[in-house]
This record gives C-alpha cells, sequence and structure tokens, in this order.
C-alpha cells in the first residue's frame, strides 16, 4: 500500500514540471554529414599552423609590440598549446634582447610584455612600471583616459609577487578608474573590462 502510495506521489511531482520546450528534439535528432572531408579538415589545420609558424619567423624582425601582442592573441585563443616552442623562443628575445622596449612609453605594451614574461616564468622588474608615476609617486592621472592600458596594468599587477606594494597600488588605482569607465566603454573592451573585473586575465582558467 505504501509503495503504490509512493508512486502515486512520485507521478504527481513530475507532472508539476513544465513540459521540456525542445519536446522530443534530441531523441529524434540526427547530426548532418560533415561539410568537408577529415582529411581536408587536417590537411587546412596543418596549413594554417605554418601560416602561424611563418608569423614567428617573421617577428625575429617584429618590434617588441607586435610579438607580445601575436603570443598574446594566441594565448586568447587557447591555441598557444600548439606552438610552444616558438612561443618560448619569442618571449626569450622579447626578456633578453629587450628589442625597443626600453623606449616605449605605451602602457598596454609595456603591461603586456610583463604579463606574458611572467606568466611563462621570465622575472621582470616591477620598476617597468615607475616611468607611468607621477611626482608624487602615483600613477599619473592622465592614463585613466587609456582604458586599453588600464586593462592591460590591472592584469598585468595580478602577477605580484608578496611585498609587491607598487603592483597593489597598481590593482587599486585600475580598478577604480575601470569601474568608472565600463559604463561608457565600447564592445569588445566593455566585455573585456567586465570579465577581468570579475576574475583577472592571470586567474582566469581556459
Amino acid at each position: 500500500m505504501a509503495a503504490s502510495k509512493d508512486i502515486v506521489a512520485n507521478k504527481e511531482a513530475i507532472s508539476a514540471f513544465e513540459p521540456s520546450l525542445w519536446g522530443d528534439f534530441f531523441v529524434t535528432y540526427t547530426s548532418p554529414p560533415l561539410q568537408r572531408p577529415e582529411e581536408w579538415m587536417l590537411e587546412r589545420r596543418e596549413q594554417l599552423k605554418g601560416e602561424v609558424c611563418r608569423m614567428f619567423e617573421a617577428a625575429k624582425a617584429m618590434s617588441m609590440a607586435d610579438t607580445v601582442k601575436l603570443v598574446d592573441t594566441l594565448e586568447r585563443l587557447g591555441i598557444d598549446n600548439h606552438f610552444v616552442k616558438e612561443i618560448d623562443e619569442a618571449l626569450y628575445r622579447v626578456h633578453y634582447e629587450e628589442l625597443d622596449f626600453g623606449n616605449s612609453n605605451d602602457l598596454h605594451v609595456v603591461a603586456l610584455r610583463f604579463r606574458l614574461l611572467r606568466q611563462h616564468g621570465f622575472w621582470v622588474s616591477a620598476d617597468v612600471f615607475v616611468k607611468f608615476r607621477d611626482d608624487t609617486g602615483s600613477f599619473n592621472i592622465n592614463l585613466s583616459n587609456d582604458p586599453r592600458g588600464l586593462l592591460s596594468l590591472y592584469n598585468a599587477a595580478h602577477m605580484a609577487v608578496p611585498g609587491e606594494m607598487d603592483l597593489d597600488d597598481a590593482i587599486t588605482f585600475t580598478r577604480r578608474h575601470l569601474e568608472a569607465a565600463k559604463g561608457k566603454l565600447m564592445f569588445p573592451m566593455e566585455e573585456q573590462v567586465s570579465r577581468s573585473l570579475e576574475i583577472p586575465l592571470p586567474r582566469f582558467m581556459w
């Protein structure tokens, strides 16, 4: 008797749910055949990988800015695992040969270089950001007009090690100005800022 009551109760509970919007779509669904044969896709993959490798060859004559932007793009696309050797060699040059880094006053580029090198195990001093401070030692207020640079500095500062107070200050400064600018930014910068303020890029699980 108790078992039959349980069955009735279960039926009543199930009937309380709204019917699925999908109906039996996935029960009867059959995926369409591939538009391209697998052999073609594999060949195309190798072709595209070759093109990226040629980009890295060209990067030997590129500016530091273009080199770090290339690496950053591959990592954001999630395909950097195909180019581990090329990325390591490129960042080695960026770190040890310095390229044109010393002359760069582009906060985005300086912060991007800092973050990528630290993420890949190269030590870079936080002193690279001294040039972006004013006479009082605070970050220059004019940086608030450079959202891309602020975002790069914000993400880079999360590579701080314990005791790097300058980078802690950078996080506070950039977060404040990015929060203030968030509603005024255009796509995709607004989305990038919102995502990073929630989870900084170095802590994001790709």
